[in-house]
């Protein structure tokens, strides 16, 4: 089946689907996993984390962290406007938007997600013309 534009095709063969929460923190195995270089199985960790719980912006982002490093910015923008979603606020996520959005071309909302970047950093929200 081709995939949908703007859907993420989840492995349908994913052996983290089948533990219960209360048996495994996916996140934090999958930042395990991410240390121990096996990017692949901690993208099923967190594909079965996102499935299960949908509001979990930390599984959103760093999903969308890794389809980025695997030059995968389609589902990277996907995953990250997810975790934007659930926590507007997150300055990894908005970050990492404006670099995928920039990969893909797509000025307008690259400017959009640093802009925001930028107004909710504490850092530079003082900028002038921030606000």
């Amino acid at each position: 089946m081709p995939a949908q534009p703007g859907v993420i095709q989840f492995d349908m063969i994913n052996p983290f689907m089948e533990q219960d929460k209360a048996d495994l923190d996916r996140v934090a195995y999958a930042k395990m996993l991410i240390e121990e270089n096996k990017a692949q199985d901690a993208i099923l960790c967190l594909e079965a984390e996102v499935q299960k719980n949908k509001a979990n912006s930390e599984a959103w982002r760093m999903l969308g962290q890794l389809y980025q490093e695997n030059d995968q910015d389609d589902f990277a923008i996907i995953a990250l406007r997810e975790a934007h979603q659930a926590d507007p606020y997150d300055l990894e996520s908005l970050l990492a938007l404006g670099v995928s959005c920039t990969n893909e071309h797509d000025r307008l909302d690259a400017y959009k997600y640093l802009h925001m970047w930028l107004k909710f950093h504490p850092d530079f929200q003082s900028l002038p013309g921030v606000q």
